[in-house]
C-alpha cells in the first residue's frame, strides 16, 4: 500500500488524487470524479485532508512536517518538506524547504554559521564563531560540513525535518582533548535557557518562562558506535537509513585499512547494532541567553585503547520541539535516543546476549474528537528485520502519559496498559524483499482517541513475547530525512452547530418573546462537511421538562440547508419554554445550540373559545419522541491510489 502522497516521492507527487480549494469543492470532485481530492485549505504542515467519494473523509497525519508554507520567502505557498540544502542569490545556503528558517554560511568571515527559529514561537537563535574565518562550507544532501574548524576537527550539521542536528568529527585523541575550548556558543533571542528539571540537558524557554524546547545531555560515540547506526555521521550522507554499514564500509576497503577496521570492530566488543560504547557527556548550563559548545570528554574514553576513531560527538544544542514524538529504548544503552533517526522494536540473541528495544509514541491526537472513525492505519518503514515471517509480531500498549524526554531502559520507562487490538500486517526489511512500509491496523486505537478526547496519546511498540528472538526490527523515526511515520484514517465528521434557529419565521435570540401559534414551525440551518443528508433535532423544555425530545426536521441535502417541521406538541399560552437543536447525519449527532433562551407559549386569542385553546389531552403528556430516522448505510471507504 503506498500513501496518497507518496512520502517516497522527492517532489511530494502525488498519485491518483484531485485537488480542490476547500472541502465543499473536494466532495463535489471527488463524487464526480470517483477519486480522492485533497481539501487544499484542510492542509497543514503535518497533516492532509482528503474527500472520499463515498461522503467520508480520510486524514493522513505525519509524525514530522510533511508541508512547509512558503519556503523559500517569495509567498510560494505549500511546498513538500525537503531537507536537502541548496545555494541561495546571496551566497548563503538553505534547505530546499523546512519550517525552522535555516540558514547556513557558505563559510569565510562570517561570524555567524547557523541561524534559526524555534518553531510555532517567537525565539530565534544563532550559532556564533568567533575562532577566525570559517572554513568553506561542503554540502552533501542535507548535511553541510565545516571542515578543519580545529586541528582534527569537523563541525557537522544535519538538517532535520524540524530541527537541525549538529555533530563534531574527531580524528584522534589530542584533538579530542581541545574540545573544551572551541569558541562556538548558540545565542538564543526572544528566550533563555534553563537547566531542565529532569537533569538532562537544558529547555528552551519563551519570554512567558514557557517550555517550547529541550535539548539532552550531550552524547559521544565512537567510530564502531556510528556504524552500527541507520545513518552513521562519519560516511556519505543517505536520505533514509540503512542497516549493515560496517558490512558496507569494509567491503570498500583493502589493504591495511581493512586490517585496521576489522581490529576496530574485534574491540568494540560486539555488534554495534546490540553493542554500545556511547557516553554522555556532562555540560555547564548557566542560564541566560546562551549555551557554549565546549565540554570535556572523559579522559578514560578518549584514551582507551578500545576506542576507535574517528570519533562523533553530539552536543544536541539545538532544541527539538516535540508536539508529536518518537523514541526507543534498548538493553545495554543509557543515552537518550530522542533525535535519532531510526526505531527500534523486539527481542533478538546478539552472541550470548540476549537484546530487547521497545519504541515510544506520542502522537499528537488534536482534531479526532467527535468524529465516526471508520479505519486508521500506523505506517512504519521497516529497513531491517532478524527475520521475514508474520509469525514473529510487534504489538502495540498504551501507555501512561511521560513528559519527560529522558527514557531509559529499564529505568525511565512509563508504565503500560493492556495491549492493543492491533499488530504488524506487512513485513518489510532488508531481509524480506527490501525496504517498505509496515502496517498496523490501530482502528481501536484511534476509536479510544475520539471517545476520550485527549491532547495526545502515549503507545509504546514491542515484541508480542520478548522470548521469540525472530522479531527484531528496525523503523525510521520522526527524524529520518524521508519515510516518516505516520497515520492514515478514514472517518465521518460530525455535523456543525445549527444556526439560524427559528419559531414561526421568526429568529430564536435574546429578543424572542412568544410564538405566534400553538403548534408552530421549527426551523434551522444545518450543515454538514461530509455532504449528504442533515437534518435537525428540535428539543423543547417546560420547567426543565422535556416535552419534545429530538424532533427530527425534514432533510437538507448536499451537506447544507433548511430543516423545519411542525411542532406537534401544542404550546400552552403563558407557559415558558426553551428549545435546543442539534443536527444528525444519521450517523453522528452535533453540539446543541446554546440553550436557556427563553420564550412562552401563543398568547391566548380574546376571541378564543374554550374548543380553541390547548388541553390536557395534547400538553400535559409524556414527551413527544420521533421516529429514529433510517440513515442511508454509507459503504465502506475504498481507495486505491
Amino acid at each position: 500500500m503506498m500513501s496518497l502522497i507518496d512520502p517516497s516521492s522527492p517532489d511530494g507527487a502525488k498519485t491518483g488524487v484531485g485537488l480542490a480549494d476547500d472541502a465543499s469543492g473536494a466532495q463535489q470532485l471527488s463524487r464526480k470524479l470517483s477519486i480522492p481530492v485533497e481539501s487544499l485549505d484542510a492542509r497543514t504542515p503535518t497533516s492532509s485532508t482528503f474527500a472520499l467519494p463515498d461522503r467520508s473523509w480520510l486524514k493522513e497525519s505525519s509524525f514530522a512536517p510533511a508541508w512547509v508554507w512558503d519556503a523559500d520567502g517569495t509567498g510560494s505557498g505549500w511546498s513538500r518538506a525537503d531537507q536537502s540544502v541548496v545555494a541561495n542569490a546571496d551566497g548563503t545556503l538553505r534547505p530546499v524547504a523546512q519550517p525552522d528558517g535555516l540558514r547556513f554560511s557558505a563559510g569565510g568571515a562570517d561570524a555567524v554559521v547557523l541561524s534559526g527559529s524555534v518553531p510555532d514561537s517567537t525565539v530565534t537563535y544563532e550559532y556564533r564563531w568567533s575562532g577566525g574565518d570559517l572554513p568553506a562550507a561542503v554540502v552533501d544532501g542535507a548535511r553541510v560540513t565545516y571542515p578543519r574548524i580545529a586541528p582534527g576537527v569537523d563541525l557537522v550539521f544535519e538538517v532535520r525535518p524540524d530541527n537541525c542536528e549538529q555533530y563534531f568529527v574527531v580524528d584522534d585523541a589530542t584533538a579530542a582533548a581541545s574540545l573544551d575550548d572551541l569558541p562556538l556558543t548558540l545565542v538564543f533571542s526572544g528566550g533563555t535557557v534553563a537547566p531542565a528539571a529532569n537533569g538532562d540537558g537544558f529547555d528552551v524557554l519563551n519570554e512567558e518562562g514557557a517550555i517550547i524546547g529541550h535539548s539532552p545531555d550531550p552524547i559521544a560515540w565512537d567510530h564502531i558506535d556510528d556504524l552500527g547506526f541507520g545513518n552513521p555521521v562519519t560516511m556519505p550522507w543517505m536520505d533514509s537509513p540503512r542497516a549493515g554499514m560496517y558490512d558496507a564500509l569494509l567491503a570498500t576497503l583493502t589493504g591495511a585499512a581493512k586490517d585496521d577496521l576489522e581490529a576496530q570492530y574485534a574491540a568494540h566488543g560486539g555488534d554495534p547494532e546490540f553493542v554500545s560504547r556511547q557516553v554522555t557527556v556532562d555540560r555547564e548550563v548557566r542560564g541566560g541567553s546562551s549555551v557554549d559548545a565546549s565540554f570535556d570528554l572523559p579522559a578514560s574514553w578518549i584514551d582507551d585503547p578500545a576506542t576507535s576513531y574517528p570519533i562523533v560527538v553530539d552536543p544536541v544544542l539545538s532544541p527539538t520541539v516535540y508536539p508529536s514524538l518518537d523514541t526507543w529504548v534498548e538493553y545495554g544503552w543509557t543515552s537518550n535516543q530522542i533525535n535519532s533517526t531510526e526505531l527500534k522494536a523486539g527481542s533478538v540473541m546478539s552472541g550470548s546476549t540476549h537484546y530487547i528495544a521497545r519504541t515510544y509514541i506520542k502522537w499528537n491526537a488534536t482534531g479526532f474528537q467527535g468524529l465516526d472513525v471508520t479505519s486508521a492505519v500506523l505506517y512504519l518503514w521497516d529497513f531491517h528485520a532478524a527475520a521475514c515471517a508474520s509469525g514473529h509480531p510487534l504489538i502495540l500498549r498504551r501507555t501512561d502519559e511521560w513528559t519527560s524526554t529522558y527514557l531509559k531502559y529499564g529505568g525511565y520507562e512509563p508504565g503500560g496498559w493492556s495491549a492493543i487490538s492491533a499488530s504488524m500486517q506487512d513485513y518489510h526489511g532488508d531481509l524480506c524483499g527490501g525496504a517498505g512500509w509496515d502496517t498496523m491496523d490501530v482502528s481501536e486505537l484511534v476509536k479510544e482517541f475520539e471517545r476520550e478526547e485527549p491532547t495526545h496519546q502515549y503507545i509504546r511498540l514491542e515484541a508480542l513475547s520478548n522470548s521469540d528472538l525472530h522479531n527484531w526490527r528496525r523503523f525510521n523515526s520522526k527524524e529520518a530525512s524521508s519515510h516518516q511515520p505516520y497515520f492514515r484514517i478514514v472517518y465521518n465528521a460530525r455535523p456543525d452547530v445549527p444556526t439560524d434557529v427559528e419559531v414561526e419565521g421568526v429568529a430564536l435570540d435574546a429578543s424572542f418573546d412568544h410564538a405566534a401559534v400553538s403548534r408552530p414551525t421549527l426551523s434551522a440551518t444545518v450543515t454538514d462537511a461530509d455532504g449528504g443528508d442533515v437534518w435537525a433535532l428540535f428539543t423543547i423544555r417546560q420547567d426543565g421538562i422535556v416535552v419534545v425530545d429530538g424532533l427530527a426536521g425534514s432533510k437538507a441535502s448536499g451537506g447544507s440547508g433548511t430543516s423545519s417541521v411542525d411542532c406537534p406538541y401544542a404550546l400552552q399560552p403563558g407557559v415558558t419554554y426553551t428549545i435546543e437543536v442539534r443536527a444528525s447525519d444519521g450517523s453522528l449527532v452535533s453540539d446543541a445550540t446554546v440553550p436557556g433562551i427563553e420564550f412562552e407559549g401563543p398568547p391566548p386569542s380574546p376571541s378564543a373559545t374554550p374548543d380553541d385553546l390547548p388541553t390536557t389531552d395534547d400538553t400535559n403528556t409524556t414527551a413527544y419522541r420521533p421516529p429514529t430516522p433510517t440513515p442511508t448505510p454509507t459503504p465502506t471507504a475504498t481507495v486505491t491510489p
